[in-house]
């Protein structure tokens, strides 16, 4: 949103129209809608939450601590593997939070919301909100990804043996 108009490295600058002083550029929505309007499919968006987000020495707005991760698509129909990348569940069978009853509840290994009548494995559909800690990287490189936010990506979006392309490669996370 700012442009320099000097030319010359100098602090000498203009906001680009549109935008005001201290606005918040949605520079991920912006371009999540610019690959949408390119024909790309925008199916979701991930918030990535940081426990442990870098401090800013802002005081007129809160430290951001989270961002996004967007499911695009080049088809209306595309892989996604939703098992691969599935997380414990939160409600056993026969909770309250299940909405089981509880003498379906008392039969080991069956899932307590009927009409589904199937195994219960404990485990659920993954959420849209991945709390997933920074780590520290060795190399010059300062906003990687952990692979712990990068692997239910692959896990979900590719099968075994596929080529996972990265145009941000960065400091190389995804394929390691």
């Amino acid at each position: 949103a700012r442009t320099n108009m000097t030319g010359d490295g100098a602090s000498s600058q203009k906001l680009a129209p549109g935008y005001k002083q201290k606005d918040l550029l949605g520079i991920p929505w912006l371009l999540a809608f610019a690959l949408r309007s390119d024909g790309w499919y925008l199916r979701q968006d991930i918030i990535w939450h940081k426990p442990n987000p870098m401090p800013e020495s802002v005081r007129d707005r809160c430290t951001k601590a989270h961002e996004y991760i967007f499911l695009l698509s080049k088809s209306e129909r595309y892989y996604f593997d939703s098992e691969a990348m599935q997380e414990p569940g939160v409600y056993p069978a026969g909770t309250k939070g299940a909405k089981g009853s509880a003498a379906r509840a008392a039969v080991e290994g069956v899932n307590a919301r009927p009409p589904e009548y199937k195994v219960y494995d404990g485990m659920r559909n993954k959420r849209s909100v991945w709390t997933v800690t920074t780590k520290p990287y060795k190399g010059a490189h300062f906003a990687t990804f952990p692979p712990a936010l990068i692997e239910p990506c692959i896990l979900a979006g590719s099968r075994p043996g596929d080529i996972v392309l990265d145009p941000f490669m960065g400091s190389g996370t995804t394929a390691q």
